[in-house]
């Protein structure tokens, strides 16, 4: 679906960006609106776009200075549909690209480590802990659909890749969201011992005793292939907005399941089990990084040859 742009700017930058909008090929329609901006003061420019084009128009507004201009402020949305009969072939055949504020926007609001997603990772780990110990998969699936514990991961490669500080903030929200995750599993450990249950030994349901704890903390060629695959995916499902199937990808890896036993085994005294658990936590961090890096690499080369503007 094409987005919808407007571009509030003072009056004396409009007729240059619009003289260098209007030939675009994507372009569906454009309108001025003369004075109309009380913050920041001046002109909108509102347009329909392709999002074929989208990325000839960030250009054209990067090579003017827009996009770090002071008085100037630029918005985007999607519209649930657009007709227009001259159009309706660039419209049908439209793709999915996003530019690369939107996809950082899309990050912040879903992994950002506010108070709502630091509560929610630290229930997902105690989550998990009940999954593991009982070799119940379908509870310990549960627990990752539940962690939002993936963009914050990808948001520190897409701050690399595009010179950008919010990698800075990426590193922090890892450390605050998987630190809440370690603690909630900690925690239910505990209880769990404290009621007289044997946290590392557990029980066994449809899955024998102590598969699951096998499994994630075990490396494997298969693990890490599955891993490296599912970061590509999720990098993929963010640039291509579609960020609410990158619960999917968490289910792939195994983040939430090797923090999780990275308490379990510091509590239960299983310190080497923990020590190995912790490793793949570690590791499964690298390969989403590094691979998540990668696909923006590639988009950097073959759409977006700029660095990101916020």
């Amino acid at each position: 679906m094409p987005r919808t742009v407007q571009i509030t700017l003072p009056e004396k930058n409009v007729e240059k960006i619009v003289q260098k909008v209007t030939p675009l090929e994507g372009l569906l329609g454009l309108r001025v609106h003369r004075g109309i901006s009380l913050k920041p003061p001046g002109d909108v420019i509102s347009l329909e776009i392709t999002n074929n084009a989208i990325d000839e128009l960030m250009q054209i507004l990067d090579n003017e200075g827009a996009l770090d201009h002071p008085g100037i402020s630029i918005s985007t949305a999607q519209p649930l549909s657009l007709l227009s009969n001259t159009s309706s072939k660039r419209i049908t055949t439209d793709g999915s690209e996003t530019t690369w504020e939107e996809t950082l926007s899309t990050i912040n609001q879903q992994s950002q480590m506010t108070v709502n997603n630091i509560i929610s990772m630290f229930l997902a780990g105690f989550i998990a802990v009940l999954g593991i110990m009982t070799n119940t998969i379908h509870v310990v699936i549960g627990a990752s659909l539940l962690a939002p514990g993936f963009g914050a991961i990808s948001r520190v490669s897409l701050g690399l890749v595009t010179n950008h500080y919010t990698w800075k903030r990426g590193i922090k929200d890892i450390a605050i969201g998987y630190t809440s995750l370690i603690f909630g599993a900690a925690i239910a450990s505990v209880v769990m011992q404290f009621m007289g249950k044997d946290v590392i030994s557990g029980s066994s349901s449809y899955l024998p005793v102590g598969v699951l704890l096998a499994y994630f903390t075990t490396i494997s060629t298969e693990s890490l292939l599955v891993s490296v695959l599912a970061s590509i995916i999720g990098a993929l499902l963010i640039l291509s907005n579609r960020t609410i199937l990158t619960a999917g990808v968490m289910i792939a890896l195994a983040l939430v399941p090797s923090a999780t036993i990275t308490a379990m085994g510091l509590v239960g005294g299983e310190h080497g089990m923990a020590a190995k658990a912790f490793g793949r936590l570690l590791l499964e961090i690298v390969l989403v990084a590094l691979f998540t890096g990668l696909v923006f690499i590639v988009k950097r080369k073959i759409v977006f040859n700029r660095d990101m503007k916020m």
